[in-house]
């Protein structure tokens, strides 16, 4: 019975919860400014750094690439202008706000700096998109 279990927990584990795009990283070097000139979402740093960097009118913000339902990657689709969760259907506004569940909470922003013309992102350093917009850190004007 201990056999079995053994075999079966962690993949049970896993399944439940899928593991986060890029978890564990610290800050990397995600470009020039010029790298992000389009109001667009660049998926570049999904894979290695578990990000997105989306340009909007105002500048540079990222997003954690964590579904808050149960944490698997959602999908940026650039035809609808929407991230959309493949586990269960979750849907995001391009700032990252709950448009249909199950998830109830918005992406959260991760941290990004400007240091000369290079954008700094640490994936490591999230917060809620409250606390994003009452604190500085999680946006860069451009």
């Amino acid at each position: 019975m201990a056999i079995l279990a053994a075999f079966t927990v962690p993949s049970t584990l896993r399944f439940l919860m899928p593991r986060r795009a890029g978890a564990g990283r610290t800050e990397f070097d995600a470009g020039s400014v010029q790298d992000y000139a389009a109001t667009t979402v660049s998926t570049r740093w999904i894979r290695r750094h578990g990000v997105w960097v989306v340009r909007d009118h105002a500048g540079l913000f990222a997003l954690q690439a964590d579904c808050p339902h149960l944490g698997c990657t959602p999908r940026w689709e650039p035809q609808s202008s929407r991230f959309r969760c493949p586990c269960h259907g979750s849907l995001f506004s391009l700032e990252g706000i709950a448009l249909r569940g199950p998830a109830r909470e918005p992406l959260k922003r991760v941290s990004i700096r400007r240091q000369g013309e290079r954008i700094l992102i640490d994936p490591a350093d999230y917060v809620s998109l409250e606390d994003a917009e009452s604190r500085g850190g999680y946006h860069v004007m451009i």
